[in-house]
């Protein structure tokens, strides 16, 4: 039964240093099965803090709603086609020209 319950701790180990790209060897080098257990508890509330310091960072951020990005984008479309066809850019152009 403890060589099963240190093949599972051994192999979360592995797979958490490895998808988080910590790598801190063997898990034979590191020691006990609690060991590598209290790394990978520490590795994602490590994860965790990283996520919410950077969602709290980005809330302060104006972010321009998906309506006035395709405006802008349109406009940028729209001016682009009035170079290509020889049109003053600063033109109205209706919408049904395009």
């Amino acid at each position: 039964m403890r060589e099963a319950v240190y093949g599972y701790a051994s192999s979360l180990y592995m797979t958490t240093t490895t998808m988080t790209t910590i790598g801190y060897g063997h898990p034979d080098e590191i020691g006990t099965i609690s060991e590598q257990l209290y790394l990978c508890v520490m590795i994602f509330f490590g994860i965790a803090t990283f996520a919410y310091i950077q969602n709290s960072a980005l809330a302060f951020k104006e972010v321009p709603s998906l309506e006035e990005g395709l405006t802008e984008q349109k406009k940028m479309i729209l001016n682009y086609l009035a170079k290509i066809d020889g049109v003053r850019p600063g033109l109205k152009l209706s919408n049904d020209l395009y």
